[in-house]
């Protein structure tokens, strides 16, 4: 077990070997080789594992114009990214062998350690394009035709209204008076994408708005989205958001704009 730390800046660590759990106030978080873990300023943390068993290699930056300026942290100042327009940070990615941020960050440390004007211009970028990665966008709500075909409209107020029970495509095809096969074609043609998928985003968004804008806690806001459990929940949640559902109530940001110092 490390000692729990704080750090001033942003950092990349990125599990070579073992496995274990990332500690903060907050959550706890398991991770395995491959991982690629966000870690932002003053959020106290520790990585609990099996000693000797681990390996990581960790990457710290400030998200200012001169963040590659200076290697000691006694010259970076304190201050707090935040983001506007719904980004979140994803704080967990497993990374395959093939993925090309880890070459990006392999190369990010050669680049560092040569210590010249152009090398660190170099080890820049590729922190930049590793860190783009790690932000997501808010997942744009379905996009309708102007005119709806009343009977997927019907559809669409039936999923609206039991979006916290199971409901089937058979069920919203008969409310239709439509047979599955030709109901699931024309919802899909009206609303670009299959009806079992349509019901999920429409689920998860509002699961989403729930995280971010309520402190209902994560057990009752799987219940009132129709997961089958908090459990099931988080898996669908982490699939699609690249983040577990307390992480992502973690890091929602107040609404700034990006790259702000804080008094």
């Amino acid at each position: 077990m490390l000692r729990e730390r704080v750090i001033v800046d942003h950092a990349l660590v990125l599990v070579l070997r073992g496995s274990g759990e990332l500690v903060t106030e907050s959550t706890t978080q398991t991770f395995e080789r491959g991982q690629l873990l966000f870690i932002p300023p003053y959020v106290r943390h520790r990585f609990e594992g099996h000693a000797g068993e681990s390996e990581h290699i960790a990457v710290h930056f400030d998200l200012t114009s001169d963040f590659l300026a200076s290697k000691e942290l006694s010259d970076r100042e304190p201050y707090e990214v935040v983001l506007e327009g719904g980004f979140t940070w994803s704080t967990s990615t497993l990374l395959t062998p093939a993925d090309p941020r880890r070459a990006r960050l392999d190369k990010l440390l050669r680049l560092w350690e040569q210590d010249t004007p152009l090398a660190t211009l170099r080890a820049e970028a590729a922190l930049l394009d590793v860190v783009a990665t790690l932000l997501r966008t808010p997942e744009a709500e379905p996009s309708r035709p102007t005119t709806v075909d009343p009977r997927i409209e019907r559809s669409l107020a039936e999923i609206e209204r039991r979006i916290a029970e199971p409901i089937t495509v058979l069920e919203l095809a008969r409310s239709s008076n439509l047979g599955v096969s030709q109901f699931s074609r024309i919802f899909c043609v009206q609303m670009g994408a299959r009806p079992a998928s349509y019901i999920r985003q429409r689920r998860l968004e509002r699961a989403r708005r729930l995280l971010e804008d309520t402190e209902t806690p994560i057990n009752a806001i799987a219940v009132s989205c129709g997961f089958r459990s908090a459990a099931h929940f988080s898996r669908t949640f982490f699939a699609v958001y690249g983040a577990w559902p307390s992480q992502h109530r973690q890091t929602r940001a107040p609404r700034a704009g990006f790259g702000e110092r804080s008094p």
